[in-house]
């Protein structure tokens, strides 16, 4: 998969959502031919016609119709399953999240590490048990996201806030830092984040981005 990357930037982890979401497929996977082929091998049986002899004379008509229910729920259930989850991608990335989805039809979403004010994980009792959960992003005035099933969640929310706490001072003025709004040029001429004092007397971004780990910027 291309993974188009920022000057500078580096992808920590990819990953895909955890494959408990193919159970089911599976078990239909080996369930439908199997049921298709015991009602074809019923309705070839020689004693039909006495038993049932409607049956036995629409039963080329009846196999051809089982065949072709076994065909779709294979294609629209089974294998679409698995595009699916095959198709999702998360991406950590030292600057972005990143959650990809689909083949063909691609869907992206991405979330600067510099606009994340919390990580929070949340997990079901199944997916303790698969020691997975779904990660919800705190974005502060864009509200929050979610990616789900995250296959070992603590330890990918682990890295994720090891990287927000790596990202340069220079993550929160070079259009990263979009959580607040832009209003007017930052000291350099620039248009920047919502320029401020610092609590140190420098310049920089509004008061969401210098509280962002809870203290003061480094």
């Amino acid at each position: 998969m291309r993974r188009a990357l920022l000057p500078g930037e580096q992808t920590i982890v990819v990953t895909r959502p955890q494959g408990r979401s193919l159970v089911w497929p599976s078990v239909v996977f080996v369930l439908a031919p199997a049921l298709c082929a015991y009602a074809a091998a019923l309705l070839r049986r020689k004693d039909l016609a006495a038993t049932a002899p409607a049956l036995a004379d629409a039963r080329d008509s009846l196999t051809l119709a089982l065949l072709a229910a076994t065909v779709l729920v294979l294609l629209f259930f089974c294998l679409r399953r698995l595009l699916e989850w095959a198709g999702t991608r998360y991406l950590l990335t030292s600057r972005r999240l990143i959650a990809r989805r689909g083949l063909l039809r691609r869907s992206e979403q991405q979330y600067p590490l510099a606009a994340v004010r919390s990580l929070d994980c949340r997990q079901s009792l199944l997916q303790r048990f698969l020691r997975s959960g779904n990660l919800v992003m705190d974005l502060g005035a864009e509200g929050s996201s979610v990616l789900a099933d995250v296959p070992e969640v603590d330890r990918f929310r682990a890295i994720a806030v090891e990287a927000i706490e790596d990202l340069p001072q220079t993550a929160m003025f070079d259009g990263y830092g979009a959580a607040g709004p832009f209003e007017g040029p930052g000291p350099d001429g620039r248009q920047g984040p919502d320029w401020r004092q610092g609590p140190d007397g420098r310049q920089g971004p509004g008061e969401s981005a210098w509280n962002r780990t809870g203290g003061e910027a480094q």
